[in-house]
């Protein structure tokens, strides 16, 4: 008699993740801020009819830099956040994973033709039963919060 366990994301690897996407805002942020060091001189130069527009075009890749840095840090946090509701869940996992092992192993040694015995075992296998959809229910919830803490990053910015 099997159970549907659900799988569980493993949290490492959406911490790893949401750190590479932190730093990789980071990184572009400071790339950007070396060009913009460079042409910052020229504001003080450049005398034309367009000057305001060139100067404005001037600061634009930096001031999106920034936006995708803090984009970044929001999509990262949003990960970071799944991660740790996907730890809850694996620790629930592995202590679902233990019991039913436990059920199976009590079921394999008893006597199934005690009527007593099988209801005990129903009622049994029904907890189990119960706390596999739960845990399905909860993983997907994450997933769904997840998922809208990404999408809500770029309405915020």
């Amino acid at each position: 008699m099997s159970f549907n366990v659900p799988e569980i994301e493993n949290s490492a690897t959406i911490t790893s993740g949401a750190a590479e996407i932190r730093a990789a805002g980071k990184s572009v942020n400071q790339k950007m801020r070396n060009p913009s060091s460079t042409w910052q001189p020229i504001c003080g130069q450049y005398n034309a009819p367009e000057d305001g527009q060139v100067h404005r075009a001037m600061r634009t890749p930096e001031e999106m830099a920034v936006e995708i840095e803090t984009s970044a840090g929001k999509v990262a946090d949003g990960l970071d956040s799944y991660a740790t509701t996907l730890s809850s869940l694996e620790k629930r996992r592995n202590q679902l994973l233990a019991d039913i092992k436990d059920y199976e192993s009590a079921k394999a040694v008893a006597d199934l033709s005690d009527p007593t015995v099988v209801a005990f075992f129903a009622a049994w296998k029904a907890r189990l039963d119960h706390r596999c959809t739960q845990l399905r229910h909860d993983r997907d919830r994450a997933d769904s919060d997840c998922a809208s803490a990404i999408c809500n990053t770029s309405e915020s910015v």
